[in-house]
């Protein structure tokens, strides 16, 4: 495996706003910053045309699932452009601050890349496979958080979603998870 799982999106959901309130406070801090690389990546490899402009973060995880998917299409690029904002609000909630997270300023202003318009594809799944569990890829996320990020799950000045303890409590996606091997003591 050439890239490694540590980068991600965790595609909670298809609308961006939502998305990124039910990112785990220290997730909203997290991706900002990988957000804004695998923004700087695709500019890197696909600048905007005829704009001189600087790409303030260095090329970084080009081969990565989800930066490929961030420039597979213009749509895709604009969705994590849009959820990074959303995720700049609710850090600037969470952690009471009254400045946006430098890394979202770095990038807030950069021109559309160079990259076609083929409209929403369908998200990398960039997760352990015993996740994997169903062809939605919400669902697959959901899984993962629930399960696999279980000590991160804090929510200040906001509330857990309650897709988490619907997804700990469903026998279905417990059993299909014990049957991947998935170790629940972890």
């Amino acid at each position: 495996m050439e890239w490694c799982i540590r980068m991600n999106i965790f595609m909670l959901s298809s609308d961006p706003k939502t998305c990124a309130e039910m990112h785990s406070d220290r997730h909203v801090i997290k991706m900002i910053l990988e957000s804004a690389q695998m923004i700087c990546t695709t500019h890197h490899l696909h600048p905007a045309k005829n704009i001189d402009y600087e790409i303030p973060y260095k090329k970084t995880h080009e081969n990565h699932p989800c930066t490929k998917w961030v420039r597979q299409s213009l749509t895709n690029y604009e969705y994590l452009k849009s959820l990074m904002g959303y995720l700049n609000y609710e850090y600037r909630k969470r952690y009471n601050k009254n400045v946006n997270h430098k890394s979202f300023e770095a990038v807030r202003y950069l021109p559309a890349p160079d990259i076609e318009d083929d409209g929403w594809t369908r998200p990398a799944l960039a997760m352990p496979d015993e996740y994997k569990i169903s062809d939605d890829y919400e669902c697959c996320y959901r899984t993962y958080y629930a399960f696999g990020k279980t000590k991160l799950l804090n929510y200040t000045r906001s509330v857990e979603p309650a897709f988490i303890a619907d997804f700990q409590n469903d026998q279905t996606i417990i059993q299909i998870l014990k049957d991947e091997g998935h170790d629940f003591n972890q």
